[in-house]
């Protein structure tokens, strides 16, 4: 008969075995870039082909993976919010919305296409509904990852939505949603936000820091609008990672949980979302290209203003019928659950919803 001792010891190995076996999980590239300066890599098996490593010169993972709802990856948002029989209860009722790595019951996005050349990633994935369980959407991600041919702290994603919906599904026509672009999600030791909120966009002006949370504690996350279209988090040091979007219009940032570690499969998290407002349409095609820029937040800044006066010079992004960005504000309801989302994602349960 075992003694309690022996019972804890057992207890105490189940769960080291469960995360080494998930922080392996986590590190598992399909396939990456590497040129020494930057990293990157997606998972396919287990994350939908999102993007799931990015690293500098250290080479330690600064790309979140807790659940199916961080990684960096792209989330999409279209019609009214409806309530349906395999729909979650947590997550009802809501809009159509595409997940690239999979859906709240951790069911993966089949991966159609990856393709690996010596200087680009393709992917191509039929996302998962978030709200339900196991219902792949009507539509197609696709994502092309190229490391920056001259700056060498720098990743360059080309990012295509290709909607091909039924005319007549629940959810009905366009509804102007926030959109982010992409969602991205980095390890919570990199919990200070950094962007330039001033009135004197691209001449070097002192940054802002972002607060983790708005001061009314209503969300977990701060709604600002930078006049240069970038966000940096960064660790005590001033190192991390910074996202670019250059037709984004405002951001979502903030820290979930009250860890601060580098572990990528901790609960607690930093959250980053550059914004665009679309209306997806039935059929709609939605193409953008973003930035993933490490370094120091000096390095970050510089890299930023390098690729906006290169935007000329640059490969355009893959060819396809881009969506027209809404000119409409949206409803408070209709904001607050997009907002509500990625609250629920991790985990927060008491949030306000109107």
């Amino acid at each position: 008969m075992k003694t309690q001792l022996q019972k804890l010891q057992i207890l105490v190995l189940f769960f080291l075995w469960i995360a080494l076996d998930r922080n392996a999980q986590a590190q598992s590239l399909d396939a990456f870039l590497d040129n020494s300066t930057v990293k990157v890599g997606v998972n396919s098996g287990t994350y939908g082909g999102a993007i799931v490593w990015l690293s500098g010169s250290i080479g330690a993972n600064l790309v979140n993976v807790h659940d199916k709802g961080r990684e960096i990856q792209q989330s999409y948002y279209a019609g009214k919010s409806i309530t349906a029989a395999n729909q979650s209860n947590s997550w009802t009722p809501w809009s159509w919305n595409p997940i690239m790595v999979g859906d709240y019951a951790g069911n993966v996005s089949p991966v159609l296409v990856l393709n690996k050349t010596s200087g680009q990633i393709y992917v191509k994935t039929q996302p998962m509904l978030w709200d339900r369980n196991n219902q792949a959407s009507q539509s197609y991600m696709e994502q092309w990852i190229a490391l920056h041919p001259t700056l060498n702290n720098v990743v360059a994603v080309d990012c295509r939505l290709s909607c091909f919906r039924d005319h007549n599904d629940a959810w009905g026509g366009p509804v102007l949603h926030d959109q982010e672009l992409p969602a991205v999600y980095f390890v919570s030791a990199m919990n200070t936000i950094k962007a330039y909120t001033g009135g004197s966009p691209w001449t070097g002006g002192t940054l802002a820091t972002i607060p983790n949370s708005p001061s009314s504690g209503t969300f977990p996350w701060s709604r600002y609008t930078p006049t240069e279209p970038w966000t940096a988090c960064v660790d005590s040091t001033n190192s991390g990672a910074g996202v670019y979007t250059p037709i984004a219009t405002s951001f979502l940032a903030g820290k979930s949980g009250s860890a601060i570690t580098t572990s990528p499969t901790d609960a607690s998290t930093m959250y980053v979302a550059p914004i665009a407002k679309y209306s997806l349409d039935y059929n709609t095609i939605l193409s953008y290209r973003f930035y993933l820029i490490v370094g120091s937040l000096a390095t970050i800044r510089d890299s930023v203003y390098t690729l906006r006066s290169q935007v000329a010079t640059l490969p355009p992004p893959p060819t396809g019928l881009a969506a027209n960005p809404g000119s409409k504000q949206i409803g408070t309801r209709r904001h607050t659950s997009r907002i509500y989302s990625r609250q629920r994602r991790i985990g927060f349960t008491n949030a306000l919803r109107l």
